[in-house]
């Protein structure tokens, strides 16, 4: 008698633990299979009371042969065109149509109609004028808001600056310039660095006023240094390439 000389192969655990996820699918497949369409044994397979009661329950092929549900098939599948029925022309009124009404004109000096109107301030284009405006709405908040001429400054040195008011959180910053993020990203302890890190870097170097105590950061609202940071990045332009793509055309 011929020895055995194969060799016995024992399956890894993860293998064996692969195995045991496959089995128990196949087995809850199967209870729920049986659960909707009842037992079925070699013998009892019709294929046409089969095929009708699945697409009673929603449940057909596609034109490539793939099983999808009858919404499925609505939302996915192009219509048919020799099954679309072909619009009628509607049929024309025995009677003529009244004529239309005329509405009286509106006068080209009437105010708009708001359901809910919205005060917004109205700034002054000149500059002058809007920088004054700017400051008497800070005293509302602040008794020691930025003068005129500390404003004029900022504008100066940093190009266009930026007034955010949240919730009574009153913040004036401006945008990171490109050598800024260039010495930024040049630090070599920037990957270590966590991202409330980061957030609060931008924060002290970017945001004009008010000044702020670490004491009174830390007593800030979870997510204000992160909002304020947010708009610091949009205005210096980081902005998602799929939005830019909206903004940009061939010429």
């Amino acid at each position: 008698m011929a020895q055995d000389t194969r060799r016995k192969v024992v399956a890894s655990a993860s293998e064996e633990r692969l195995s045991k996820m496959a089995d128990k699918m196949l087995r809850e497949g199967s209870r729920d299979f049986e659960g909707t369409y009842g037992s079925k044994t070699p013998g009892s397979f019709n294929v046409k009371k089969d095929v009708a009661d699945l697409q009673g329950v929603g449940i057909m092929n596609d034109q490539q042969g793939r099983t999808v549900t009858k919404a499925q098939s609505q939302n996915q599948l192009p219509p048919n065109p020799q099954s679309q029925p072909v619009p009628q022309p509607a049929p024309q009124a025995a009677t003529p149509t009244a004529p239309p009404v005329e509405t009286p004109p509106v006068a080209p000096d009437a105010p708009p109609v708001a359901e809910a109107p919205v005060e917004q301030p109205e700034l002054s284009n000149d500059p002058e004028k809007r920088l004054e405006q700017v400051v008497e709405a800070l005293k509302k908040i602040n008794p020691n808001p930025p003068t005129v001429d500390t404003l004029k400054q900022w504008k100066q040195i940093h190009g266009n600056i930026f007034l955010l008011n949240v919730e009574d959180h009153v913040f004036i910053y401006r945008y990171l310039k490109r050598q800024e993020n260039i010495q930024i990203n040049a630090n070599p302890h920037l990957e270590e660095m966590q991202e409330h890190q980061i957030e609060e870097m931008l924060f002290d170097r970017c945001v004009l006023w008010p000044s702020f105590e670490p004491i009174q950061k830390a007593g800030f609202p979870a997510g204000a240094m992160t909002m304020v940071v947010q708009q610091i990045r949009v205005q210096s332009l980081f902005l998602d390439p799929a939005y830019v793509a909206q903004l940009t055309f061939k010429i």
